[in-house]
Formats: C-alpha cells, structure tokens, sequence
C-alpha cells in the first residue's frame, strides 16, 4: 500500500537530512517534497521546496536533470496559477536542460505545457488569439511528435484531445475529426496495453 501524503511527507522530511553529501540525492528528496505539497495545493511550501531542489542539484556535481525537473514542476505550479509570464520562462529553461541531457520525455512535456498555455490564452477575444492558437497547434504537434518518438501513448491522448480543441474553434472539421479519431486509436491501443498486463 502506498503511505498517504502526510507519511510520505514525513519520511522525506526524515531522509533529506541524511544526503547532505550527496547532492542528487538531496536534491530528488526535496523535489518529492515539492511534490507532496503540490499535490495537496500548498503552492508556496511546494515553491520552497523546488528551489531547494534546484540548489542542491547545482552543488557539487551538477545535477542538470534534477535542475529541469524542479523548474518544470514550477512551471506547472505557476501556470495552474495563471502566472504565465513566469511558466513560460519556466518551461523554456526546463526544455533546454531536457535536450542538453537528451531526454525527450522533459522535452515533450514542457512542449504540452507552452501549449497549454498557448492554448489559455487564446481563449479570449483579442487581436492576438490566432496567434496564441498557432502557437498552440504547433507545441502540440512537437510534443504528440516527440511521445511517438519514445513510445509513449498515454500522454499523447490528452496533447491529441487539445489539438482537436483547437480545431473545433477554427471550424477545421476534417483535421479535428482526423485528430479526434488518432486520439481514440491511441486511446484504445493504451486499454490493450494494460489488458495485456493484466493477463
């Protein structure tokens, strides 16, 4: 059984002290802190924590993945809390040390979540929504492009299911039905997957 929020909470906040010669160590024990506090929607201990991370990752060794890790978890927190400016800066760092240490599952994220954001902002009527809805279409894309690349179905079908969104708005029926149907296969290739699992 997996501990509830608060154990966890209190195991790391136990086992973070005992890495303090082993900076990647520390530094993951404060990201799943961050993410404990996260998930409970306490953004400003989540905060702490994440740049506690991030320092740690920069001591010593220098811990680049830890460091695109917590500053896209801030990125996160930061767009659930319509500070876009700051998400954006954010992901755009995040998304560099992604590729720098080649891993493409950071890179595709951060991409769903510039597109997201894209996506937000285009909601609302303006001179620039076409624009923010370009943009969207075109982070979507990278990020469904990079999820084929290293297998990774289940998180296209949420980036699949916004592209067709944004379709839909644009009244591009034939390449939201098309989106809406690649959607549904990959959507039904992911229950296969896990019914073969579960055989």
């Amino acid at each position: 059984r997996m501990p509830d929020s608060d154990s966890a909470k209190r195991y790391l906040e136990q086992a973070c002290p005992k890495y303090k010669k082993n900076n990647i160590g520390e530094a993951n024990c404060y990201y799943l802190l961050g993410d404990v506090w996260f998930n409970k929607q306490d953004f400003k201990n989540a905060k702490k924590y994440y740049i506690k991370a991030i320092d740690s990752s920069q001591k010593r060794k220098k811990y680049i993945l830890g460091i695109a890790n917590s500053k896209a978890r801030l990125a996160d927190m930061y767009s659930l809390q319509k500070n876009f400016n700051e998400a954006i800066e954010l992901y755009q760092d995040a998304k560099n040390l992604y590729n720098k240490v080649g891993n493409i599952h950071g890179d595709a994220a951060c991409l769903g979540g510039l597109g997201s954001i894209s996506f937000q902002l285009g909601q609302f009527p303006s001179l620039v929504q076409r624009f923010h809805l370009r943009e969207a279409e075109k982070s979507f894309k990278e990020s469904i492009s990079l999820y084929e690349k290293i297998f990774n179905k289940y998180e296209q079908i949420g980036v699949l299911n916004m592209l067709a969104y944004i379709y839909l708005m644009r009244r591009e029926n034939e390449e939201a039905r098309n989106t809406l149907r690649k959607c549904v296969n990959v959507a039904l290739e992911v229950k296969s997957d896990m019914s073969g699992l579960d055989n």
